[in-house]
């Protein structure tokens, strides 16, 4: 036996998805300044966090490069909030001091071959 929805399940579940792309939209546009120094999945990452672009401004400004590492890096439960990667933290500071994104991993993978 089948679980069919009804065509009003249908709707809500629509509307619920169009509701969460709003906001995820309107989440990433608050990140929209660090878009040449971040991929979009990391910018993804720290919308699931709940991190705004200010507070990654503030921190930056009272901590620095510490400040961002422990803002996306583990919680109080040692889960990992954002990433641990020290190349992402150096790419926040790097626009905040006006400096070009660094160099991935992969990108240097595929040039050393």
């Amino acid at each position: 036996a089948y679980n069919w929805l009804t065509i009003d399940e249908q709707k809500k579940i629509v509307e619920g998805k169009r509701a969460t792309d709003k906001q995820l939209f309107s989440a990433l546009l608050d990140l929209d300044p660090l878009k040449n120094h971040l991929s979009l999945l990391m910018r993804k990452k720290i919308v699931d966090a709940k991190i705004k672009y200010d507070l990654i401004v503030s921190t930056y400004q009272k901590y620095n490069y510490l400040g961002i590492k422990n803002l996306l890096g583990k919680d109080e439960n040692s889960k990992v909030k954002v990433t641990e990667s020290k190349a992402v933290v150096q790419d926040i500071c790097n626009f905040f001091e006006g400096k070009p994104k660094t160099k991935s991993n992969t990108a240097k993978k595929i040039t050393e071959k």
